[in-house]
């Protein structure tokens, strides 16, 4: 048996979509597609570390409301404690 074509691979496109590519074409188009998916998990890991800031710095705030709400006589959320019921009468 003879060996024919032995540079051409089959490369999927996405979405049903096949071509034959020389090994060499094949090999840039999965560079491209490692590239493009390490800049994702890049951005990725940045958001992630944004909203972590966030969760933290809003951790911080509900502590400080807290001791304030508590130092002030008010309530968890920092709201001052009234004579007043929720129908509005003392």
């Amino acid at each position: 048996a003879d060996l024919v074509h032995t540079n051409e691979v089959t490369v999927f496109l996405g979405d049903g979509w096949f071509v034959e590519r020389s090994a060499q074409q094949a090999s840039e188009i999965a560079k491209r597609r490692t590239d493009g998916i390490d800049s994702r998990i890049g951005n990725i890991r940045k958001e992630l570390g944004t909203a972590q800031d966030h969760a933290g710095k809003l951790g911080q705030y509900r502590q400080i409301q807290e001791l304030a709400g508590n130092q002030f006589g008010g309530n968890a959320d920092g709201i001052p404690k009234t004579g007043f019921t929720k129908d509005g009468t003392l």
